[in-house]
């Protein structure tokens, strides 16, 4: 992909149409330019005035304490994973982009649904947090010996793929292989949970769900399996080269 072609993502709508209730699939880019999440964000506020349930993905990360009273293994890979999910954070601001757990915090009335960190590691297990961390730690050092004028359009080409992943052009069984497929339906799953929950309460709920674009085709799977049925996607430009403010 061009360094210069503008990174959209899907917004997907779908309706009941038996009790008109609403759900919106925000896809998202976890690293973006900051205009995306300020207009995201003013996006959210405003439907959540108007009574939506604002429903954000979030692996959730233990206390203190609850880290410390887990055994040895398990609160050992619990700050490995931690840190794994961080260690892609300083390549993507270096490029000019911002961190969405920076720019679209939880707000008052939002709810997040996702797994926890402890449950994600108990789930992978020994061996692949070990094969995660060599291989992660592996990909940090290739990164760090990119300049940034190669470091760019590769991390916008990756952002990009997950963009093929949400509309079906690009297989996701390749992109997220095995146990990470079968992660992305765990947290799928509970995140659809919540959303049975709401509709349980009130079929007439309106809800956006604001998750990774990888997400989509699940969550589109699972809503329509709910008698949900697709109504819209409309785009919205995340990631703009040709306005992105150059790297400091």
């Amino acid at each position: 992909m061009p360094t210069t072609a503008p990174i959209n993502v899907p917004v997907r709508d779908f309706v009941h149409p038996a009790t008109g209730g609403r759900v919106t699939v925000h896809a998202m880019l976890h690293a973006a330019q900051e205009s995306f999440y300020t207009q995201l964000r003013q996006t959210l506020r405003a439907r959540h005035e108007q009574g939506a349930h604002i429903h954000l993905e979030g692996v959730q990360r233990p206390a203190p304490a609850e880290l410390e009273a887990a055994p040895g293994e398990l609160s050992e890979h619990t700050q490995l994973l931690m840190t794994l999910l961080d260690l892609d954070s300083h390549h993507l601001t270096s490029v000019g982009l911002v961190l969405q757990r920076d720019h679209l915090p939880l707000e008052p009335g939002w709810e997040k649904h996702d797994i926890s960190v402890l449950r994600a590691v108990q789930v992978y297990g020994p061996s692949t947090m070990r094969q995660f961390a060599s291989s992660m730690l592996g990909a940090k050092e290739i990164l760090d010996g990119y300049t940034l004028d190669v470091l760019r359009p590769f991390l916008f080409q990756t952002l990009a793929s997950h963009i093929k992943v949400a509309m079906g052009q690009a297989d996701i069984e390749v992109t997220f292989p095995g146990v990470d497929r079968y992660m992305c339906a765990l947290r799928e799953a509970i995140a659809l949970g919540a959303v049975d929950v709401v509709f349980a309460k009130d079929p007439t709920a309106d809800v956006c769900l604001v998750w990774g674009a990888a997400h989509l085709q699940g969550f589109t799977t699972g809503l329509v399996e709910r008698g949900f049925e697709e109504k819209e996607t409309t785009w919205v430009t995340a990631i703009d080269p040709e306005t992105l403010a150059a790297p400091a």
